[in-house]
C-alpha cells in the first residue's frame, strides 16, 4: 500500500510539473451538468460555461493541449492540506463540487 501511495505521490508530482497552472482574472460561481456520452457509455464530458471560457482565455487556442489534475479527498483535512501545499506554489484551485441534480421539486 506504502507502495501504490509513493507512486501515486511521485504521478502527482509529475503532472504538476508537466502543467502551467491557468490563473483566473476573478473569482466567480458557475454551475453546470455532467453529461453520459453514450457511445463511449461513460460519464465523460463536463461542458465549460462561457464564464470559464472568459476567465481562462488560453482555452480558446485550439492547437494547445491542455491538462488538470483533481484531487477528491475523502476527508476535509486532506484537502485542507493540498489546499495549503497549492497556496505556498501560489495556485488557486478550481473547486468542483459534484452532486445529483434534483428531479421535482
Amino acid at each position: 500500500m506504502v507502495k501504490a501511495l509513493q507512486k501515486e505521490k511521485s504521478e502527482e508530482s509529475l503532472l504538476s510539473e508537466m502543467l502551467s497552472y491557468l490563473e483566473p482574472k476573478q473569482t466567480v460561481q458557475i454551475n453546470g451538468k455532467l453529461s453520459y456520452k453514450e457511445s463511449l457509455q461513460a460519464w465523460n464530458v463536463i461542458q465549460l460555461q462561457k464564464e470559464i471560457i472568459d476567465l481562462f482565455p488560453q482555452l480558446r487556442e485550439k492547437r494547445s493541449a491542455f491538462g488538470y489534475t483533481m484531487y477528491y479527498n475523502k476527508e476535509p483535512k486532506e484537502a485542507k492540506k493540498i489546499m495549503e501545499e497549492l497556496e505556498k506554489q501560489g495556485v488557486v484551485p478550481i473547486m468542483l463540487l459534484l452532486g445529483k441534480v434534483k428531479q421535482g421539486d
